[in-house]
C-alpha cells in the first residue's frame, strides 16, 4: 500500500513535467533533480524499506498489519538500509573486477561475440551472488544478526535453484517493466500509474523469493 501511494502521488505530481522537459543532458538532469523529485525519491526509498520490512515480517514472525497500514519498524528500516547498501558496494567492487577481466580477454582475443558472452553470463552470476548473500536483508528485518559468510553457507544446498529462479525473476521484471511505456504515449499520469503498478508487482516478488529462501535456508521450512 505505502508503495503504491507513493508511486500515484509521483505520477500525478512529478512525471507529467519530468517527462515533457527536453533539452540537453546537463538540462534534462537540473530537470530531475527539483525538490518534488528528490522529495518523491526520498518517499519512495521509506514505502519501500517500509514494505519490505513488513512483508519479511508478516511471513516470517506473523506479525500482521493494522487496518490500514503496516507496523513502522524505523531501526529495522534503518538496518535494512543499510545491508542494502553493503550489498551493493560489494556488487559494484566485484563489477569493477570482472569487468576488468572481461575487458581484457576481449582486447586480447579481439573478439565481440565472446566478450558479449561473458557479459552475459557475468550478469547471470552476478544475480546468482547477490541473491545468495541476500539473506542479511529479511534476517535484518526480523532482527536476527547474520553475515555475508553465514547467508552464503546457508544457501549452498539451494544454489542451482537460486540461480535458475534470479534468471527468470530478472527477465519477468524486464517484461513487465515494459507493460507501461505505450500508456505512456496517452497520457504520462496513465503511463507513471501503470508503472507504480508493474514496480509493486515486481518488488512483491522479489521480497517473497528472498523471504522463502531465508524460511528454507535459514528457518529450515518447507515449501508446504
Amino acid at each position: 500500500m505505502p508503495m503504491i501511494v507513493v508511486g500515484i502521488l509521483a505520477a500525478i505530481f512529478v512525471t507529467p513535467r519530468q517527462m515533457s522537459d527536453l533539452g540537453t543532458p546537463a538540462e534534462q538532469l537540473q530537470n530531475y533533480v527539483t525538490g518534488p523529485f528528490l522529495i518523491s525519491l526520498l518517499a519512495y526509498m521509506i514505502a519501500t524499506l517500509w514494505v519490505a520490512v513488513a512483508w519479511h515480517r508478516y511471513c516470517l514472525r506473523e506479525e500482521y498489519p493494522g487496518a490500514m497500514m503496516p507496523a513502522f519498524h524505523g531501526d529495522r528500516m534503518l538496518g535494512y538500509l543499510g545491508w542494502s547498501i553493503l550489498i551493493m558496494l560489494v556488487a559494484i567492487l566485484v563489477s569493477v573486477v570482472a569487468g576488468i577481466v572481461i575487458s581484457a580477454v576481449g582486447a586480447i582475443t579481439q573478439s565481440h561475440a565472446l566478450a558479449a558472452l561473458l557479459w552475459l553470463g557475468w550478469f547471470g552470476t552476478l544475480l546468482w551472488f547477490i541473491q545468495r548473500i541476500s539473506l542479511v536483508l529479511p534476517a535484518s528485518a526480523v532482527n536476527e544478526q547474520k553475515s555475508f559468510r553465514q547467508s552464503w553457507e546457508a544457501t549452498r544446498p539451494l544454489s542451482g535453484t537460486i540461480l535458475a529462479v534470479a534468471l527468470i525473476f530478472a527477465l519477468f521484471s524486464v517484461l513487465l517493466g515494459q507493460v507501461a511505456l505505450p500508456f505512456y504515449n496517452a497520457s504520462f499520469v496513465l503511463g507513471g500509474l501503470i508503472s507504480a503498478v508493474t514496480q509493486w508487482i515486481s518488488t512483491m516478488l522479489g521480497l517473497s523469493i528472498l523471504t522463502t529462501i531465508y524460511g528454507i535456508c535459514i528457518e529450515g521450512r518447507t515449501i508446504d
